[in-house]
């Protein structure tokens, strides 16, 4: 079948959104909706009648149109009804249109990704599979873990959902984001139209965890797929994780949803001491790639340097 390059506005909503739903490898980042909120400006490949489908999140310095990973869009790539074979893969790499100079994206976990005119870079993902009862899972908790939780406890914290989608930005700006020099303002808009967006379609979850004086001292923003919920907005604040907040957290989310066909994703890390963290509750590493080729003229590729 035919791959075709479309533009957005000839992309239909519907039957791209079907396909990434009951993609075999299906991401929440994959929806349109998604994209429309991350992304400028993007457009796509298509297999046939939407049997397969590659968000191109593109911008555009001076006359270069280059491909992208947009923030919040942890793994993009092709997603498709059925298994993707290396050869599927190329002839969607292959689609992309000439005139983006460079593309340099991340492909999700099931694009097995084998070229050598391309850069590539491992990168991890951290999961934990939820279709165990919570005894069997928090079995494989570390010896941190079970310390962080009975630290918890002993502090008498209490967990709510349904926290208001401002409550969970500013708190994440306050005592995350001021450390994290790539995020802009305009991020923190994207994340409120994110949440709301998700919340419309019941993919949402919203936790906050309040000390026994009442403060708020962590919060957590969940988007849920068809067969996963992503740890998307993560936050503690000095005093919460002196006192295991997050953790108190995560093993509430853990023991709510066991025993279902679920898989709590972590969303990381490449940083060793996170990805220790979420190691600590049983959960094993995903790989996926980050790809890159750069055809841009070499003066331009000098000045990007």
């Amino acid at each position: 079948m035919e791959i075709k390059y479309l533009k957005r506005e000839a992309i239909e909503d519907k039957k791209w959104n079907g396909c990434v739903h009951f993609a075999l490898n299906s991401l929440p980042y994959g929806y349109t909706w998604y994209l429309d909120n991350v992304a400028e400006t993007w457009d796509g490949l298509v297999l046939g009648d939407y049997r397969a489908v590659m968000p191109l999140p593109w911008n555009k310095k001076l006359k270069w149109k280059y491909i992208y990973t947009p923030i919040f869009a942890q793994q993009l790539g092709v997603f498709s009804l059925k298994p993707i074979s290396q050869n599927l893969l190329k002839l969607f790499i292959d689609a992309i249109p000439e005139e983006f100079a460079l593309v340099d994206q991340n492909i999700n976990f099931m694009n097995p990704f084998l070229r050598s005119d391309f850069q590539r870079w491992e990168k991890t993902n951290l999961e934990l599979s939820l279709q165990n009862d919570y005894e069997s899972i928090r079995k494989n908790y570390s010896k941190n873990t079970l310390r962080n939780l009975k630290k918890a406890e002993k502090n008498q914290l209490r967990i709510t959902n349904n926290v208001k989608p401002e409550t969970l930005v500013s708190f994440f700006k306050t005592h995350i984001g001021q450390n994290l020099d790539f995020m802009r303002n305009a991020d923190y808009h994207t994340l409120h139209r994110i949440i709301y967006q998700s919340m419309h379609y019941g993919m949402a979850g919203t936790y906050g965890v309040y000390s026994k004086e009442n403060h708020l001292v962590a919060t957590a923003y969940f988007i849920y797929g068809k067969s996963r919920m992503i740890n998307l907005l993560p936050a503690s604040n000095d005093y919460g994780k002196s006192i295991g907040a997050m953790t108190q957290l995560y093993d509430y989310i853990i023991r709510a949803n066991c025993e279902k066909k679920f898989t709590l994703d972590f969303e990381g890390s490449m940083i060793p001491s996170i990805a220790r963290y979420y190691k600590g509750f049983g959960a094993e590493a995903v790989k996926y790639w980050q790809i890159k080729r750069n055809q841009l003229p070499w003066y331009i590729k000098w000045f990007k340097q």
